[in-house]
């Protein structure tokens, strides 16, 4: 505990080999005289562990394209899972055939993703025979 009756720890989680995942997953409470914890303090895209309740907070997720429409950036709370089936981008000339966790081999398709880390999908193109858009 700090000077200013602010209780503070720092969590990374790693993947298996040794990548940083989640930053500044900080867990900050205001201790007062009456209650040992306060109210919380959480910043809009900030996620937090507490050792009672694990991870709450928000979680970004991402979409790369690869030269096809814009698709807006999702945030959700800890723990929420969605459907990709109504985020569907375009491209002239080609089918979007769906996305993917791995940005140069393209074959771990993912139909629904549940936010537990920020992470990027990647969508991939099949090229549309000529004479067809």
């Amino acid at each position: 505990m700090n000077k200013q009756g602010k209780l503070t720890r720092s969590v990374k989680r790693r993947s298996p080999g040794g990548k940083v995942l989640c930053t500044a997953l900080v867990v900050t409470m205001l201790l007062t005289h009456t209650a040992s914890a306060a109210p919380w303090q959480m910043r809009w895209n900030q996620l937090i562990f507490d050792s009672e309740i694990g991870f709450f907070g928000n979680v970004i997720l991402q979409f790369a394209s690869d030269g096809g429409s814009f698709i807006r950036p999702i945030t959700k709370r800890y723990g929420t899972r969605i459907t990709l089936e109504s985020y569907i981008p375009t491209k002239y000339g080609y089918t979007f055939k769906g996305w993917f966790a791995d940005p140069r081999i393209k074959q771990n398709q993912v139909t629904t993703f549940k936010f537990t880390k920020p992470d990027v999908l990647y969508a991939k193109w099949e090229k549309n025979p000529e004479g067809t858009n």
